[in-house]
């Protein structure tokens, strides 16, 4: 598939086109088909338009998104009984940067769709300690309601996300369709377990309530939350971080690593911090201290890899005595195997095709 991603295995990254692209098919029926355009911008299967069966990797499903509310000008896609105008989730989002944390951002969007008359009605619920992000919607077609609530949950993470500055986990995605291709396994977009529910919506630590919200806005607000979101998925893929630079915790812990592999105790000595303040400070920056320590074994070890260099060796570059040695620190480290390393993807600057993350700015300013 041209303008694809690399990857071992592009269906862990994504959404079939058959699933997520079901509002796509509505507009089709309605006369707007935007899977010539899709072809345009290189998501295709072969040489024809793309199929049921393609995947759709976060760019390309946002890409569909966009295509289809600028064809029908309705930001639910025209899947749903009542219309949300483009523009409006440029106003929310707006609204939402406006909040001093979390909890306010979410109470924000819920209050915004009810004044605004949206197709959707937004609850947060907290429970021992987890929080639940729920979504009901007024669409006609119960077969599709299950895509369109799952599509807003994904713009609400995408936004949520960006308000913190790294990706809001969740440990959990709730769908009301028996039908979910990924049920019982790892939602690609929303990175959580997706499981049956009574009600649309995801889960994540409540602690993540009280955060701050630390992006500034801009003149494209939703656009810059989706190109974060592209870039922070394609960094979680290749096992590489854009944290060499970082003036916080996570970069000092990342450039403690890039010179030498350390343990976490180690790593918190040579900081001068204790491993209780080493382990909260990354955890208020969404961090956590494996994800770093692959990511600087992952960036030292990739130019002896794609030199062709053998085990041996690249033991020997990195500090190992031998080769085992190598084997059992990498996998205690990172949970890799070496064939596993060999093919970590080297994540594309901005987490996607240049065309692509260019066909976005061109329909968000259309």
């Amino acid at each position: 598939m041209a303008g694809r991603l690399a990857s071992s295995n592009p269906q862990a990254n994504a959404l079939p086109f058959g699933w997520i692209g079901r509002t796509a098919k509505l507009t089709a029926i309605a006369g707007c088909d935007v899977r010539p355009r899709l072809a345009e911008d290189g998501i295709r299967t072969g040489d024809g338009l793309v199929d049921d069966g393609a995947p759709l990797d976060p760019a390309e499903f946002l890409l569909m998104c966009r295509l289809i509310i600028n064809a029908v000008e309705d930001e639910m896609h025209g899947a749903a009984r009542s219309r949300m105008l483009p523009g409006t989730a440029n106003m929310v989002v707006r609204a939402m940067a406006t909040s001093r944390n979390l909890e306010e951002a979410i109470a924000t969007a819920a209050r915004f769709f009810v004044i605004a008359g949206a197709y959707c009605r937004l609850e947060l619920r907290t429970d021992d300690g987890v929080a639940s992000l729920l979504i009901r919607s007024d669409s006609d077609d119960l077969q599709t309601q299950p895509v369109v609530e799952e599509m807003f949950m994904t713009f609400l993470h995408i936004q949520l996300s960006h308000l913190l500055g790294f990706m809001l986990p969740v440990s959990r995605f709730g769908t009301t369709s028996p039908r979910h291709p990924r049920l019982g396994g790892e939602h690609p977009y929303l990175l959580g377990l997706v499981v049956r529910s009574n009600v649309t919506g995801f889960a994540f630590p409540a602690d993540y309530l009280a955060f701050p919200c630390r992006a500034p806005v801009g003149n494209l607000p939703r656009l810059e939350g989706e190109f974060a979101w592209i870039a922070r998925h394609a960094e979680a893929r290749g096992g590489a971080l854009a944290a060499e630079d970082a003036d916080n915790l996570s970069g000092e812990v990342y450039r403690s690593l890039l010179d030498r592999d350390r343990p976490f105790d180690d790593c918190s000595q040579a900081l001068g911090l204790t491993p209780g303040e080493l382990r909260r400070g990354l955890w208020l920056e969404g961090a956590s201290f494996r994800r770093l320590r692959r990511a600087a074994l992952v960036a030292r070890a990739r130019p002896h890899l794609l030199a062709g260099g053998g085990v041996e060796d690249l033991a020997e570059a990195l500090g190992y005595s031998d080769g085992r040695s190598f084997r059992r620190a990498l996998k205690s480290a990172t949970g890799l195997g070496i064939a596993e390393l060999r093919e970590a993807e080297t994540p594309l600057p901005g987490g996607a095709p240049g065309a692509l993350l260019a066909a976005l700015r061109r329909e968000e300013v259309a």
